[in-house]
This record gives C-alpha cells, sequence and structure tokens, in this order.
C-alpha cells in the first residue's frame, strides 16, 4: 500500500469542514471532506469524513476536462492534476456536483471513525 501524496485544502469549505484532494491508496484521486462541527458531534456522534474516490480512467476524463495550458501536452502527473482542482474548485460539493455533471464515475465512502 502506496502512502498518499501531500493534501492539497481547497479554500472555501464551510466553517469547520476542511475538504483536501489527494493520491490516495492504489493511486486513486480522493477527495475528502472532514466536518469536525458541533452539528456533526450532536448529528453524527462525533468527527465525520466523507470521501470520493477516483480510478486513473477517471482521472484522466477529469485532467482532460480541466486541460492547463501552463501543463504539457499529456502531462499525466497526479501533482498536477491535484493543483488544477486546487485551482478550480472552492470545496467538496462543487467537485462532487461537476463530477456528476460530466458523467465521471466515483466511489463515495462515509466514515465515522476519524
Amino acid at each position: 500500500m502506496s502512502e498518499p501524496t501531500e493534501r492539497l485544502t481547497l479554500a472555501d469549505s464551510l466553517p469547520h469542514t476542511v475538504t483536501w484532494v489527494y493520491i490516495g491508496d492504489g493511486g486513486r484521486l480522493t477527495i475528502e471532506w472532514y466536518d469536525f462541527s458541533e452539528e456533526a458531534e450532536n448529528s453524527l456522534g462525533g468527527d465525520v469524513a466523507f470521501l470520493l474516490h477516483i480510478d486513473d480512467a477517471g482521472k484522466q476524463q477529469i485532467g482532460a476536462l480541466l486541460a492547463d495550458t501552463s501543463a504539457p501536452p499529456g502531462d499525466t502527473c497526479d501533482d498536477t492534476l491535484l493543483q488544477m482542482i486546487q485551482q478550480r474548485f472552492g470545496n467538496y460539493f462543487e467537485i462532487k456536483s461537476w463530477l456528476i455533471d460530466n458523467n465521471i464515475p466515483f466511489e463515495s465512502e462515509f466514515n465515522s471513525n476519524v
């Protein structure tokens, strides 16, 4: 199992939450919304995380749609992809909606043991 890459933080998360993007297990792109709000504590019993996992084919689709003109043609570098996502999206919900709108498959995960 490989170590996750550095997590990049998105800028427009709600108070007491954070959205990270990183390359996780198996090279999958991971978008993680971590909620440490009082509402999460009261409703769900503690901090929670909602994650989206995207495989290599999905990563290629995202890269093509976000095509960064500053990146070399055909650049498939994960770091470049993460930076494009960080520049384009403000939070987990924007990314999830965009993935659905663009028919990019993802696996959802909920983790209440954070």
